[in-house]
Protein backbone atom coordinates (compact mmCIF):
# COMPACT_ATOMS: atom_id res chain seq x y z
CA UNK A 1 0.00 0.00 0.00
CA UNK A 2 3.01 2.71 0.92
CA UNK A 3 4.49 1.92 -2.34
CA UNK A 4 0.87 2.17 -4.63
CA UNK A 5 0.74 5.34 -2.06
CA UNK A 6 4.51 7.01 -2.96
CA UNK A 7 3.71 5.92 -6.76
CA UNK A 8 0.52 8.00 -7.05
CA UNK A 9 2.32 10.82 -4.96
CA UNK A 10 4.83 10.83 -7.84
CA UNK A 11 2.46 10.47 -10.50
CA UNK A 12 1.05 13.55 -9.04
CA UNK A 13 4.22 15.67 -8.89
CA UNK A 14 4.60 15.39 -12.49
CA UNK A 15 0.90 15.40 -13.35
CA UNK A 16 1.36 19.00 -11.87
CA UNK A 17 4.67 20.20 -12.97
CA UNK A 18 3.74 18.80 -16.98
CA UNK A 19 -0.11 21.58 -16.36
CA UNK A 20 2.13 23.92 -15.04
CA UNK A 21 4.12 24.15 -18.43
CA UNK A 22 3.20 26.53 -21.02
CA UNK A 23 4.11 26.79 -24.34
CA UNK A 24 5.25 29.75 -26.57
CA UNK A 25 5.67 30.70 -30.22
CA UNK A 26 7.56 33.39 -31.66
CA UNK A 27 6.00 35.97 -33.50
CA UNK A 28 7.92 36.09 -36.60
CA UNK A 29 6.33 39.19 -37.71
CA UNK A 30 7.58 41.55 -34.79
CA UNK A 31 11.08 39.53 -33.86
CA UNK A 32 14.16 39.49 -35.78
CA UNK A 33 17.46 37.41 -36.34
CA UNK A 34 20.37 39.59 -37.18
CA UNK A 35 24.27 38.76 -36.70
CA UNK A 36 27.01 41.50 -37.43
CA UNK A 37 30.51 40.88 -38.91
CA UNK A 38 33.01 43.27 -39.24
CA UNK A 39 34.34 43.84 -42.70
CA UNK A 40 37.90 44.64 -43.96
CA UNK A 41 38.80 45.30 -40.48
CA UNK A 42 37.09 48.90 -41.00
CA UNK A 43 33.45 48.53 -40.98
CA UNK A 44 30.80 45.82 -40.00
CA UNK A 45 28.12 44.21 -42.30
CA UNK A 46 24.74 43.77 -40.88
CA UNK A 47 22.53 41.33 -41.99
CA UNK A 48 19.30 39.31 -41.29
CA UNK A 49 17.71 35.81 -41.80
CA UNK A 50 13.89 36.57 -43.14
CA UNK A 51 12.44 33.07 -42.46
CA UNK A 52 12.42 30.99 -39.18
CA UNK A 53 10.31 29.43 -36.90
CA UNK A 54 10.46 28.82 -32.58
CA UNK A 55 9.15 27.85 -29.53
CA UNK A 56 9.78 27.77 -25.97
CA UNK A 57 8.31 25.50 -23.29
CA UNK A 58 8.30 26.93 -19.50
CA UNK A 59 7.38 26.97 -16.40
CA UNK A 60 5.70 30.35 -14.42
CA UNK A 61 8.37 33.13 -14.65
CA UNK A 62 10.19 31.41 -17.41
CA UNK A 63 11.54 28.98 -15.36
CA UNK A 64 12.94 25.70 -16.53
CA UNK A 65 12.53 27.40 -20.40
CA UNK A 66 13.48 24.89 -23.19
CA UNK A 67 13.71 26.84 -27.03
CA UNK A 68 14.22 25.50 -29.85
CA UNK A 69 15.11 27.85 -33.38
CA UNK A 70 15.30 26.48 -36.91
CA UNK A 71 16.39 29.38 -38.73
CA UNK A 72 16.05 29.16 -42.83
CA UNK A 73 19.21 29.29 -44.44
CA UNK A 74 18.10 30.11 -48.20
CA UNK A 75 17.02 33.15 -46.43
CA UNK A 76 19.66 35.18 -45.34
CA UNK A 77 19.95 39.19 -46.08
CA UNK A 78 22.03 41.86 -46.16
CA UNK A 79 20.87 44.09 -48.70
CA UNK A 80 23.19 43.05 -51.69
CA UNK A 81 22.58 39.91 -54.29
CA UNK A 82 25.75 39.49 -54.84
CA UNK A 83 26.99 39.07 -51.33
CA UNK A 84 23.61 37.07 -50.22
CA UNK A 85 24.19 34.90 -53.32
CA UNK A 86 27.67 34.05 -51.75
CA UNK A 87 26.74 33.35 -48.29
CA UNK A 88 24.02 30.83 -49.11
CA UNK A 89 27.01 29.24 -51.60
CA UNK A 90 29.12 26.25 -49.91
CA UNK A 91 32.38 29.12 -49.03
CA UNK A 92 29.53 29.82 -46.21
CA UNK A 93 26.31 28.32 -45.45
CA UNK A 94 25.82 25.90 -48.36
CA UNK A 95 22.00 26.49 -47.74
CA UNK A 96 20.92 23.98 -50.81
CA UNK A 97 23.34 21.13 -48.98
CA UNK A 98 22.27 22.70 -45.26
CA UNK A 99 19.13 24.74 -45.35
CA UNK A 100 18.61 24.99 -42.01
CA UNK A 101 20.33 25.84 -38.64
CA UNK A 102 19.07 24.66 -35.72
CA UNK A 103 19.27 25.91 -31.80
CA UNK A 104 18.23 23.89 -29.13
CA UNK A 105 18.71 25.24 -25.35
CA UNK A 106 20.18 22.71 -22.62
CA UNK A 107 19.31 25.41 -19.69
CA UNK A 108 18.02 28.91 -19.17
CA UNK A 109 19.23 30.10 -15.78
CA UNK A 110 18.39 33.65 -14.15
CA UNK A 111 21.52 35.37 -14.05
CA UNK A 112 20.48 39.37 -12.81
CA UNK A 113 17.23 40.48 -12.19
CA UNK A 114 15.00 40.35 -16.05
CA UNK A 115 18.68 38.75 -17.28
CA UNK A 116 19.29 35.27 -18.54
CA UNK A 117 21.88 32.91 -19.18
CA UNK A 118 20.88 30.52 -22.42
CA UNK A 119 22.87 27.87 -22.84
CA UNK A 120 22.24 25.55 -25.87
CA UNK A 121 23.55 23.50 -28.94
CA UNK A 122 23.45 25.25 -32.44
CA UNK A 123 23.98 23.68 -35.44
CA UNK A 124 25.41 25.00 -38.49
CA UNK A 125 26.05 22.87 -41.74
CA UNK A 126 27.27 19.59 -40.63
CA UNK A 127 28.32 20.98 -36.94
CA UNK A 128 26.86 21.16 -33.79
CA UNK A 129 28.69 23.50 -30.87
CA UNK A 130 27.90 24.84 -27.95
CA UNK A 131 27.17 28.42 -27.79
CA UNK A 132 25.89 30.90 -25.11
CA UNK A 133 23.91 33.79 -25.11
CA UNK A 134 22.54 36.54 -22.97
CA UNK A 135 18.69 37.23 -22.56
CA UNK A 136 17.22 40.22 -20.91
CA UNK A 137 13.62 40.01 -20.40
CA UNK A 138 11.89 43.34 -21.45
CA UNK A 139 8.06 42.40 -20.47
CA UNK A 140 4.87 40.53 -20.61
CA UNK A 141 2.10 41.88 -21.89
CA UNK A 142 -1.91 40.89 -22.57
CA UNK A 143 -3.50 42.60 -25.92
CA UNK A 144 -6.91 40.86 -27.27
CA UNK A 145 -6.47 37.71 -24.63
CA UNK A 146 -3.23 36.92 -25.95
CA UNK A 147 -0.33 36.85 -23.33
CA UNK A 148 2.94 38.04 -25.19
CA UNK A 149 6.47 38.44 -24.08
CA UNK A 150 9.37 40.21 -25.20
CA UNK A 151 13.07 39.55 -25.01
CA UNK A 152 16.49 40.28 -26.35
CA UNK A 153 19.39 37.78 -26.81
CA UNK A 154 23.13 38.23 -27.70
CA UNK A 155 25.99 36.09 -28.33
CA UNK A 156 29.15 35.51 -30.37
CA UNK A 157 30.41 32.93 -32.28
CA UNK A 158 33.46 32.15 -34.23
CA UNK A 159 32.32 30.65 -37.81
CA UNK A 160 35.50 29.06 -38.30
CA UNK A 161 34.17 26.08 -35.65
CA UNK A 162 31.03 25.88 -37.60
CA UNK A 163 32.85 25.05 -41.34
CA UNK A 164 32.01 28.68 -42.69
CA UNK A 165 35.81 28.64 -43.76
CA UNK A 166 35.82 31.46 -46.73
CA UNK A 167 39.26 33.52 -45.29
CA UNK A 168 40.05 35.58 -48.07
CA UNK A 169 42.80 38.43 -46.89
CA UNK A 170 44.31 41.51 -47.44
CA UNK A 171 47.67 42.91 -48.58
CA UNK A 172 48.26 43.09 -44.74
CA UNK A 173 47.18 39.56 -43.89
CA UNK A 174 43.89 40.07 -41.96
CA UNK A 175 41.07 38.75 -42.90
CA UNK A 176 38.30 40.51 -45.11
CA UNK A 177 35.45 38.98 -43.38
CA UNK A 178 36.06 38.99 -39.36
CA UNK A 179 36.59 35.74 -37.31
CA UNK A 180 33.96 36.44 -35.25
CA UNK A 181 30.23 36.92 -35.50
CA UNK A 182 27.52 38.90 -33.24
CA UNK A 183 24.43 37.68 -32.83
CA UNK A 184 21.47 39.85 -32.30
CA UNK A 185 17.97 38.14 -31.94
CA UNK A 186 14.70 40.12 -30.53
CA UNK A 187 12.07 38.08 -29.87
CA UNK A 188 8.36 38.42 -29.03
CA UNK A 189 6.56 35.01 -28.25
CA UNK A 190 2.69 34.50 -27.87
CA UNK A 191 1.27 31.89 -25.24
CA UNK A 192 -0.19 29.14 -27.04
CA UNK A 193 -3.77 29.03 -25.48
CA UNK A 194 -4.42 27.01 -22.54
Amino acid sequence: PMKKLSTLLILLVLGGSLQAQSQWTIDTTHSSVQFKVTHMLISSVTGSFRSYSGLMRCDDQFANAQIEVNIHTESIFTDNIRRDMHLRADDFFGAETYPEIRFSSSSFTEIAENRYLIVGDLSIRDVTKPVELVADYKGSIIVAGKEMAGFEAKGTINRFDFGLQWDDTLDSGSLVVGETVDLILNIKFTRAAD
